[in-house]
């Protein structure tokens, strides 16, 4: 899996689309961003284009879910932009300023936040339900 590539389609919609295949839509209103998975599923209404874009990603770390999305957790106004794009069926990469500060692996209903610029010396900082957290500890345990 690869990284996740928005483009807007109309004044106030964007669409998400792994290569060739098409992910999911965001559009805007006055003060929410609403995701809406390509199956149609509505992953919900979110206060930036940022945590909607996280949302998807973890639909993507959860396929078997396809009717019923759990209440995204959000995340901290930052001024930095975090990106994550899906590297694997069951992970994540977590990158700050253009720079891999670590990964969320999905492991059954639980998100396992690792620490570090590499997957293979990276460090378990912490398990947590929402995708939301466990990026929330990386890019935290990444500033210490």
């Amino acid at each position: 899996m690869g990284a996740i590539v928005w483009k807007r389609t109309e004044l106030d919609s964007w669409s998400g689309d792994e290569g060739s295949t098409h992910l999911g839509v965001i559009e805007s209103s006055t003060d929410t961003y609403h995701l809406t998975n390509a199956v149609g599923t509505e992953l919900g209404d979110f206060p930036t284009m940022g945590e909607a874009q996280r949302q998807l990603v973890a639909d993507r770390l959860v396929p078997d879910r396809v009717t019923e999305a759990p209440a995204a957790t959000p995340l901290p106004p930052d001024d930095e932009v975090v990106d994550i794009d899906t590297i694997a069926p069951d992970m994540a990469r977590v990158q700050a300023d253009r720079q891999t500060v670590g990964f969320v692996r999905r492991v059954g209903s639980i998100f396992v936040a690792l620490a570090g610029p590499t997957l293979h010396l990276a460090v378990e900082v912490g398990q947590f339900r929402s995708i939301g957290d466990a990026v929330r500890c990386v890019r935290t345990s990444s500033r210490a």
